[in-house]
C-alpha cells in the first residue's frame, strides 16, 4: 500500500506512437523460468524507517532517547521464544545501535540521536507476520512514531528475488 509518494511528476506526450509491440511470447523466457525455479528464499528481511509524529517537539511527551529506544526494543523482543540478548553500541555519536540475534532471525535498531529511528528485522521466510508484530511493539512503548518507509525483500539462495509468500502457491508463473 503505497500511503506517500516525493518526486516528479509523470511526463505524457499524447501524440507519441509505437514503432513496433511486443508480446511476452516474443521473448525467449527460458533462462527466466530456470531463475524462478532455482531460487529459494529462506529468510525475509523487512526495514522500517519510523519519524516522530509530534510536530511540536517541545511538547513531545515521549522525547526520544537511547534509553527509550532500548525499552521499545526490548519491549518487542518479548515475542521471540526464549529471548534475546542486546548489544548495544552507544558510542556512535548522539544515537546509538542495537543489535539482537537469534535462531532464525534478527534485528538491528539505529537511532540517529533526533527523531528517526531504523528498524532492519530478518525473519524466517515462513514467519512473515514477525515484523508487524515487532514494529507493533516496538511502537506501543513510542506511540509519537509512525512508519514513514517499509521496505521487504527476500533473503535466500539461487538469485532470489521473490518472497516466499508470492512463490509457494505458484508451480509456473503466468508468463512461463
Amino acid at each position: 500500500e503505497i500511503q506517500n509518494v516525493n518526486g516528479g511528476q509523470k511526463t505524457v506526450s499524447p501524440n507519441y506512437e509505437f514503432s513496433q509491440n511486443f508480446l511476452a511470447s516474443d521473448y525467449d523466457q527460458v533462462h527466466n523460468l530456470a531463475q524462478w525455479t532455482a531460487q529459494v528464499p529462506l529468510e525475509q528481511q523487512t526495514i522500517f524507517q519510523l519519524e516522530d509524529n509530534n510536530k511540536d517537539k517541545k511538547a513531545s511527551t515521549a522525547k526520544l532517547s537511547t534509553d527509550l529506544v532500548r525499552r521499545a526494543t526490548e519491549e518487542a523482543l518479548t515475542l521471540i521464544p526464549g529471548g534475546s540478548q542486546i548489544n548495544d553500541f552507544t558510542n556512535l555519536g548522539e544515537g546509538c545501535l542495537l543489535v539482537a540475534l537469534w535462531r532464525g532471525g534478527g534485528v538491528i535498531v539505529l537511532w540517529d540521536g533526533t527523531d528517526h529511528v531504523d528498524i532492519n528485522i530478518t525473519t524466517n521466510a515462513v514467519n512473515e507476520s514477525m515484523a508487524n508484530k515487532f514494529r507493533n511493539k516496538f511502537l506501543s512503548v513510542i506511540p509519537s512514531m509512525v512508519v514513514v518507509l517499509r521496505d521487504d525483500q527476500p533473503r535466500g539462495v539461487g538469485r532470489v528475488v521473490s518472497l516466499r509468500k508470492d512463490t509457494k502457491s505458484i508451480a509456473t508463473p503466468l508468463w512461463a
